[in-house]
C-alpha cells in the first residue's frame, strides 16, 4: 500500500466535532523547525556498539512495548514517564542479554515473565514471545532494506506490523511500526549509512497535544473537556481516531512546507516542546490499550 492510499483509508477518521486544523497554526510549526536532523536514539540501545541489522530488531523491540501504560490500576511511570520506566526496564533485564543477535526460548521466556508487573502483561508477554519466534524474519526485513539503500517509507512499516503483529497489533495508523522506522533511520543517518525516511509520523497523543499548543489544532469544547478530565478512553474511541488523525495531517503538511522529512519535524517538536505542552496546563489524551 503506498502513502495515498494508506491515508485514504484513515479519512474516515476525521471528525470536525472533536477537532479542526488551524492553517495560522501550521504556518507557526514551521517557523520554529530548523534543517533537517533526527536524534540518533543510541541511548535506546546498548553501550555495545551494534550492527545495522541488530540496531534494528533493537529499535523493533523498544518499539513494540512502548505503549500500554495506563490501565484499570493507574499509570506505569519513572519520573512520571511511561516510556522511562520501560527503558529503565529494559537496561535493567533486556540490556544483559543478547536481543539483537537472537534469543533462546528460555532467555525470551526470561523476560517475558520480567514483565508480569507492567500493565497488559499478557500482551507483552506474547509480543516478546513472537519477537524470538520471528526473529530471523525481522533481520531478513532489515536486510532488505539496507540492499534498497535505507528506503523507508509507509509500505514498510506496515510490512513490518504484519511480521510482528503481536508487538504493533491491528492499530489503522501502526504507530508503533512507523517508530521503530523512525528510530532506526536516525540511527543510520548519524552512522552515516544511506537512508531516506518518508514514513509518517508515529501518531499517537503527544503530537497533537504540541500541536494543540502551538495554535494548530483547535478541540471543539466537548473534546477539550474530556483531555482536561484526563478522562481514560478506549483506544477505538472515534474521538481517539480523529485526534490522531487531525494530528498526522499538520504534522504531513507542516514538514511539506518547512522542506523538512516528518521524522524530523516529529524529532525536533518531541525532543524540544513535549514538556512544555504539559506544563501550560494542556493535558494529554489518555488512552486505554497497547497502542501507544
Amino acid at each position: 500500500m503506498d502513502r495515498r492510499s494508506w491515508e485514504q483509508s484513515l479519512e474516515r477518521f476525521e471528525d470536525h466535532s472533536v477537532v479542526s486544523i488551524d492553517p495560522k497554526g501550521i504556518e507557526r510549526v514551521v517557523a520554529l523547525m530548523q534543517p533537517q536532523d533526527v536524534p540518533d536514539w543510541t541511548w535506546i540501545l546498548p553501550a555495545s556498539s551494534p550492527t545495522p541489522l541488530e540496531a534494528g530488531v533493537m529499535f523493533v523491540f523498544n518499539a513494540m512495548l512502548n505503549g500500554g501504560y495506563h490501565d484499570e490500576r493507574g499509570f506505569w511511570s519513572l519520573q512520571g514517564s511511561g516510556s522511562a520506566a520501560l527503558q529503565h526496564w529494559i537496561e535493567t533485564v533486556v540490556f544483559p542479554l543478547p536481543y539483537g543477535q537472537g534469543l533462546s526460548r528460555n532467555q525470551a521466556l526470561q523476560i517475558a515473565h520480567s514483565t508480569h508487573p507492567q500493565p497488559y502483561h499478557a500482551k507483552r508477554f506474547e509480543a516478546i514471545m513472537a519477537y524470538q519466534e520471528r526473529f530471523n524474519a525481522l533481520r531478513h526485513f532489515f536486510q532488505q532494506r539496507l540492499q534498497d539503500q535505507g528506503r523507508l517509507e509507509i509500505r514498510h512499516a506496515l510490512e513490518l506490523a504484519k511480521i510482528l503483529p503481536e508487538g504493533f497489533g491491528e492499530d489503522p495508523f501502526s504507530k508503533k511500526a512507523c517508530l521503530a522506522l523512525y528510530l532506526w533511520h536516525g540511527w543510520l543517518q548519524h552512522h552515516h549509512l544511506k537512508t531516506v525516511c518518508s514514513v509518517p509520523i508515529p501518531a499517537d497523543y503527544r503530537m497533537p497535544q504540541i500541536f494543540q499548543w502551538l495554535g494548530a489544532l483547535r478541540p471543539t469544547v466537548a473534546w477539550q473537556h474530556v483531555l482536561q478530565d484526563q478522562t481514560p478512553l478506549e483506544m477505538n474511541d472515534h474521538r481517539v481516531h480523529a485526534w490522531r488523525y487531525a494530528g498526522l495531517m499538520v504534522a504531513k503538511h507542516a514538514a511539506l512546507k518547512a522542506g523538512i522529512s516528518e521524522a524530523s519535524l516529529d524529532a525536533q517538536l518531541f525532543m524540544r516542546y513535549r514538556r512544555l505542552a504539559q506544563e501550560r496546563g494542556l493535558p494529554a489524551l489518555i488512552a486505554h490499550g497497547f497502542w501507544f
